[in-house]
């Protein structure tokens, strides 16, 4: 203990108090923001799988000289890809699409056999309410690549 002027030197109720506060805030910021992260990562996880299955569905279709499907089911929320393996066995994989995303219309894309072409001209649109974006995939007849549109979803005021 340190004597001032024979008076007891302490922290009040109040200072303690306060200090208490700003320790549980500190603390309690990462918690708050987890939720925010978590759904952040999945629709970053979501783009990122979704164009390497399409890669994946495509070179599949080229090398079994089996046609790949790709169904994107809005309405189910996932997206189911069947193709072959060089086995010639069937494969299937699916991908949940994240409460954030969402999309107009569901839509099936067919790659041909051995040329990994598409069998028409399509174009996927997301909307990621996350980032308040607007994914667009235009994919191009003869080759089966795509072209990747992003852009910004004006804020609607009230």
């Amino acid at each position: 203990m340190i004597w001032i002027n024979k008076k007891l030197a302490s922290f009040t109720l109040i200072e303690s108090l306060l200090v208490l506060l700003i320790i549980t805030i500190i603390w309690l910021m990462p918690v708050l923001y987890t939720r925010y992260w978590e759904e952040n990562i999945q629709t970053t996880i979501f783009f990122q799988s979704f164009e390497q299955k399409l890669l994946k569905a495509q070179e599949q279709a080229i090398i079994s000289g089996r046609p790949s499907y790709v169904n994107i089911l809005f309405s189910n929320d996932k997206v189911d890809w069947h193709f072959f393996k060089l086995d010639q066995q069937p494969l299937e994989e699916s991908l949940n699409i994240p409460t954030k995303v969402t999309g107009l219309q569901d839509s099936h894309l067919v790659f041909l056999a051995y040329s990994g072409n598409i069998s028409q001209i399509i174009k996927l649109t997301f909307t990621d309410h996350q980032h308040q974006e607007k994914i667009v995939y235009q994919f191009q007849l003869g080759s089966g690549k795509y072209e990747k549109k992003i852009s910004r979803i004006p804020a609607v005021r009230k």
